[in-house]
């Protein structure tokens, strides 16, 4: 079974200066219980190596946790490399494509650009399922910290693949 937690990430899952404590300590309780009373032995986040060079930190939230959890970890979105291979693509280069000011100035442009990077998310997301498979994550209790905006389409692609997948709340 792989269980879906869904966050926002710069409220619980990033480490930054406006982190409320509070959240980040209930978020990482809810981490844990979720561990411990579904036997959880694999955690997917949506992450990458790049990104944590990106943002200046050393691990998520959770990924500072792992340790404590003894349970297998890993990173699972693409970095830069990846994903220009497999052809996500950002929003701003999205909007440079399009000859859209970025940010767009009109809900119009912003319209078009979220329909094209919704395509990089369904292979974002798809490319996190190969993780998690890759790493027997299909037939183990497994846990996917994603963006909350992530959760109903991954659970679609999970279940297009006949796969046992649930929201955690």
């Amino acid at each position: 079974m792989i269980y879906i937690i869904g966050v926002e990430h710069f409220t619980v899952q990033l480490p930054n200066e406006t982190n409320d404590k509070g959240k980040v300590a209930q978020f990482l309780d809810h981490v844990r219980n979720i561990c411990r009373e579904r036997s959880i032995t694999l955690i997917a986040e949506e992450s990458s190596n790049d990104s944590l060079v990106y943002q200046q930190i050393d691990a998520t939230h959770v990924g500072k946790i792992v340790p404590e959890l003894n349970i297998e970890y890993f990173l699972c979105d693409p970095g830069l490399v990846e994903r220009k291979r497999i052809g996500i693509k950002q929003r701003q280069t999205i909007a440079t494509e399009l000859s859209i000011p970025f940010p767009p100035a009109t809900k119009d442009q912003e319209d078009k650009i979220n329909e094209i990077a919704a395509a990089s998310d369904r292979i974002r997301e798809k490319y996190w399922l190969d993780e998690i498979k890759s790493r027997n994550g299909m037939n183990r209790e497994t846990l996917l910290i994603c963006g909350f905006e992530h959760v109903d389409s991954f659970i679609e692609i999970a279940r297009k693949e006949n796969l046992a997948v649930q929201k955690s709340n």
